[in-house]
């Protein structure tokens, strides 16, 4: 998102009052790499790429931490399991929106980067959650700041994360090694991209890059790559059928990845309702046309479903405060659609997890009143339904979520108070 699959929202764009991207690049967005002092750019204050449990708030923002009443403290005790409902997690070491969650082959979350506090420099940082101490702990900086976090982890572990235009100082691809903690530069994109997809395809050795925008001339792009893993190198392949931003991607069973959506305008943004979804094959690499949704214009949720069906939450065509829910599957196999019940709150800026006894949990968001949700939502593909469960504990849009081995949900980060605060609490969903 951001790099993978993507959240609802615009990573790498601070979000305004009515959950759409602003208009303009972020402060945060051209700050080089020597403007990112320790902290602020993700660097322990120890200046290692060693892991800490706790860090320290640099002076200038240590007031605003003290009063920070978003979440828990950071040297809170690891979480206590409960039978149902939410339970509060330590801290993350720094305030992450877009914070992108991976999780790793050993059960831990790693997040990177994310929009720092408004009008700081981009992060750099790393760090990593463990369920077993219930802690956030630090991992190596990355090389150059960006402001959305994610990418892919590798079959053997390693996380890759591609280009990003952090104008004007472009960012790399880098690799981060877990059996050392540390990222290095790797080969780099033949073009530079922010708000596109990155996908592993299927027998793991390769990774699809799709779309996405150079914010520092906002042309938007239709060009696609691979990134080989064994060379560690970019090459072009297919491009989409047209240029292609904020738009989502999921690997349908049998190897090929699905892309919908788009937003055709970067200001003001402008979802796209007419562009139909794409299917690469990546073995013949080439791209086919699909049947168009009957009803969603902007894309909330992509969510690849036990049965290998995929479930699409969004909006009907318009802006957030005129668009109504919607909901539709998308059979692979027959390449057709079929109506789902949509949930019942319009939102936006939240995430969509698969849980292991094949539901699909969703969290937080804000609204057409411009309101951020505590909400929270489960929806079961067997009875077509939507249920309430328990609020989260603080309202937030544009955080992370994931499925934890245990079954739980980790969520983390985002932001509240029209997009203005910037979380680094997190919180667990046990179910």
């Amino acid at each position: 998102m951001a790099a993978g699959a993507c959240a609802a929202g615009d990573p790498g764009r601070p979000a305004t009052r009515d959950g759409e991207a602003s208009d303009g690049v972020a402060a945060t967005d051209v700050a080089s790499e020597e403007d990112a002092g320790a902290s602020l750019d993700g660097t322990p204050p120890d200046g290692g790429g060693g892991e800490v449990a706790v860090a320290e708030a640099p002076a200038d923002v240590a007031a605003e931490i003290a009063d920070e009443s978003d979440g828990p403290d950071s040297l809170a005790a690891p979480d206590v399991v409960v039978a149902s409902g939410w339970t509060s997690a330590p801290d993350m070491n720094e305030r992450r929106e877009y914070p992108g969650p991976l999780l790793l082959p050993d059960g831990r979350v790693m997040v990177t980067s994310g929009h720092p506090l408004p009008g700081l420099p981009a992060l750099s940082s790393a760090e990593i959650y463990d369920p077993a101490t219930g802690l956030w702990e630090w991992t190596g900086s990355l090389h150059r700041p960006r402001t959305s976090g994610g990418g892919v982890v590798l079959p053997d572990g390693r996380v890759l994360v591609g280009d990003f235009m952090n104008v004007p100082v472009p960012s790399p691809s880098e690799l981060w090694d877990p059996a050392t903690g540390e990222w290095r530069i790797t080969g780099g994109m033949n073009v530079e991209r922010q708000n596109y997809t990155l996908t592993l395809l299927e027998a793991g050795a390769s990774v699809l890059a799709t779309g996405g925008i150079d914010w520092s001339t906002d042309v938007i792009t239709d060009a696609c790559e691979i990134y080989d893993v064994p060379t560690e190198s970019w090459r072009e392949t297919a491009p989409l059928d047209g240029p292609r931003f904020g738009h989502s991607a999921v690997l349908l069973p049998g190897g090929d990845v699905l892309v919908l959506g788009s937003e055709v305008a970067a200001f003001p943004p402008q979802h796209d309702t007419l562009v139909a979804g794409r299917r690469f094959d990546p073995i013949a690499e080439a791209w086919t046309p699909m049947p168009a949704m009957t009803a969603t214009g902007r894309i909330s949720g992509l969510v690849r479903l036990h049965d290998d069906r995929v479930l699409v939450v969004g909006l009907t065509p318009g802006s957030l405060k005129t668009g109504t829910p919607t909901a539709e599957l998308f059979d692979p196999v027959s390449s057709t659609w079929s109506p789902a019940t949509p949930p019942p709150v319009t939102r936006v800026g939240s995430p969509f997890v698969l849980l292991a006894d094949g539901r699909v949990f969703t969290a937080g968001g804000t609204a057409t009143n411009e309101q951020d949700f505590t909400d929270a939502r489960i929806y079961d593909p067997a009875t077509d339904e939507w249920t309430e469960v328990a609020p989260m504990g603080v309202p937030r849009r544009n955080h992370g979520a994931v499925a934890l081995d245990d079954g739980s949900v980790l969520v983390m980060g985002g932001s509240n108070g029209f997009g203005y605060t910037y979380l680094r609490s997190s919180e667990r969903f046990f179910h």
